[in-house]
């Protein structure tokens, strides 16, 4: 938001998707995330990563939430063991190159959301696409 923290993707993200598990949700503060994921080989920090904080939840396997320390306003996530990054597409400032593709994770969906589009639903998540660099 104040422009302390930038970040750079100079390739279209590999998949994009909303998801609806309650910790993405409250990770965003809104009825789901939307969440394009780039290949790390396209993702880089310029200014400010060491105002970045991950909090990964000890209960889960890969879920971490990441903030900036100072406004708390969400930031990318980089998954080091998937060699992916994700940023919260409201964060961005530029078209995504990739519009989200399904809704992962609707078996957890809040109930007082309804989904209206056609987009496919998946009870959890289907296989990421592979990264090729």
């Amino acid at each position: 938001m104040c422009g302390d923290i930038t970040r750079e993707i100079d390739a279209d993200p590999v998949t994009n998707s909303n998801c609806h598990r309650p910790m993405c949700r409250k990770a965003r503060s809104s009825p789901h995330s939307t969440q394009p994921f780039a290949a790390m080989s396209s993702f880089r920090w310029v200014r400010g990563e060491d105002h970045v904080r991950r909090c990964k939840l000890p209960e889960t396997d890969v879920f971490t939430a990441s903030f900036c320390k100072i406004r708390t306003s969400a930031m990318p996530i980089v998954f080091d063991d998937l060699d992916m990054a994700t940023v919260p597409a409201g964060a961005l400032d530029q078209e995504p190159g990739i519009r989200p593709q399904a809704h992962i994770y609707v078996g957890s969906k809040a109930p007082w959301f309804q989904i209206t589009d056609d987009l496919t639903q998946f009870e959890a998540i289907p296989d990421m696409p592979a990264t090729t660099d």
